[in-house]
């Protein structure tokens, strides 16, 4: 099975072999060369055909005699004074029903069906742009018109050849139209030939089948169903018949539940320090040269602040450095790749006017092998947990290691925006300078006696978080607490002197 690209530059060609068949991407690439030149040589037929003198009987009187036959002078004499009498002569006439006007006929209305079939095909996929659309229904509506045209009303039904006929290989119009035809007809084997189309590179191949990969992961991880996933904008059409992934914007898949945004993904997308380039990121930006990583995951997280997006990347590499303790190992300038990104790439904030860091972290996906718990000892595994940069392998039907990629995009989704930011390494003499925690808390009844009254008189003493504690901050890190009345809101604060377990009764 070989994955094509249309008239691309080329790794190899393809040439005419008898024996083949042309697959459906061929004959299409073959006449989107070829159709101008057979549509004019139709046409150029159509307005000068080839014609033969045809033999026919006719009726006609005396007066209209121009020559008189032998076979007919006795006939002549015996009805001389019949002048309404019809003498049956042979007349030479030109007709258009040649056998070549034949084979007119039945190619373009074999080329017509194909095209029609075929151009069906490309339209049931919605990615197909109106232009080409456009393009596609002129260049049928054009074959369809002189398929109908009315000089095909006195032309045959072509039954085939029995000897090569000069006026298809050599006559105006006839030799280009025969030319077509054979070249549609053929099979064609890969090889330096007149038309050339290229193999997909693996290296492609295979950042594609990455990406959608990790795709499947964040929509089976967020549990969503395919009405959730918005994708329509991600294929591309650049060539018939050949698809490639849009890049940036125009390849953003949305994970969304319930109209809110859970996670974004975006493929090649490439980051420089125009803001309105085509293929960014809304809001990336790169002061210095041009960064395009692979894969671009965002998880939105709405913890901290809303809508807050947690910027991930992934490079697909199809390649190995070498092995590690029986483990394929992904190659150093890959890795370092990874570092240049989170570097180079930053947040432009408006409101404040400044730049900030935007890249969490950065991972390889490489075709590597090894067994799960050798791959969970190599360095570049272990790095992802220290500085949020390193790798892992993927490979199609490998479920085993696929599961490192699974549970670590699992843990990227369940982590709290805060849980994340905390775990960011900080550079070298800076420190995060935290202020007084406040705790609010939603006060209700409670069996307690004279709980809820104690706080709408603004005197308690004690409040009860119930079994499960309301945050994940440390219970010694907080410092005040904000009593939260339903429909009434927050009156007052309290200072916390003291924080402690304890059971239900002595709550009561």
């Amino acid at each position: 099975m070989l994955s094509l690209d249309y008239m691309h530059r080329t790794f190899h060609g393809f040439t005419p072999d008898q024996s083949g068949e042309t697959p459906e991407l061929v004959w299409w690439s073959v006449f989107a060369g070829e159709q101008e030149k057979f549509i004019r040589a139709c046409k150029s037929i159509i307005e000068r055909p080839r014609h033969r003198l045809h033999g026919h009987d006719a009726y006609v009187r005396a007066d209209k005699l121009t020559i008189i036959p032998r076979n007919i002078e006795n006939e002549l004499a015996e009805h001389r004074k019949e002048s309404a009498h019809l003498y049956r002569i042979k007349e030479q006439i030109q007709t258009n029903d040649t056998l070549e006007n034949r084979f007119l006929k039945f190619a373009l209305a074999q080329i017509v069906q194909k095209f029609d079939s075929l151009k069906r095909r490309i339209e049931e996929i919605n990615a197909v742009s109106a232009t080409k659309k456009e393009e596609m229904n002129k260049t049928l509506h054009t074959l369809q018109h002189l398929s109908r045209h009315q000089f095909f009303r006195t032309v045959g039904q072509f039954k085939g050849m029995t000897q090569e006929s000069l006026v298809l290989q050599r006559a105006s119009g006839y030799s280009q139209l025969y030319r077509t035809w054979n070249l549609l007809r053929c099979g064609y084997s890969l090889y330096d030939g007149l038309y050339r189309l290229q193999t997909k590179d693996i290296a492609t191949l295979y950042e594609i089948w990455c990406f959608i990969e990790v795709s499947h992961i964040v929509k089976e991880k967020l549990r969503l169903t395919d009405e959730d996933v918005d994708h329509r904008n991600r294929m591309e059409m650049n060539g018939l018949f050949t698809w490639e992934l849009g890049k940036g914007e125009h390849s953003r898949i949305l994970f969304k539940k319930d109209n809110v945004e859970l996670a974004e993904l975006v493929y090649n997308p490439k980051s420089t320090d125009n803001e309105n380039e085509s293929v960014s990121i809304k809001n990336f930006i790169v002061p210095t040269v041009p960064q395009k990583p692979d894969i671009v995951l965002q998880l939105t997280k709405n913890d901290l602040e809303q809508g807050m997006k947690m910027t991930y990347l992934f490079d697909a590499k199809y390649r190995i450095s070498g092995k590690d303790h029986g483990v394929d190992t992904p190659p150093d300038d890959a890795i370092n790749q990874m570092h240049r990104y989170r570097d180079a790439i930053y947040y432009k904030d408006h409101q404040a006017n400044a730049l900030k860091k935007e890249v969490i972290g950065g991972y390889i996906l490489f075709p590597g092998d090894g067994k799960p718990i050798d791959v969970q000892q190599t360095n570049f595994y272990q790095t992802i947990k220290k500085v949020n940069i390193g790798a892992f392998p993927l490979r199609p039907k490998d479920k085993q290691n696929r599961i490192f990629l699974e549970e670590f995009i699992a843990r990227l989704i369940e982590t709290k925006s805060q849980e994340t930011i905390a775990g960011v390494i900080p550079h070298k003499g800076t420190f995060v300078e935290i202020g007084n925690r406040v705790l609010i808390g939603l006060v209700t009844n409670s069996s307690r006696r004279g709980y809820l009254q104690s706080f709408l008189d603004g005197n308690a003493t004690l409040y009860y978080t119930g079994s499960k504690f309301p945050t994940t901050i440390s219970l010694h890190d907080l410092h005040y607490f904000m009593p939260y009345f339903k429909e009434q809101g927050i009156r007052d604060v309290y200072e916390i002197v003291k924080v402690r377990t304890i059971t239900a009764k002595e709550v009561k």
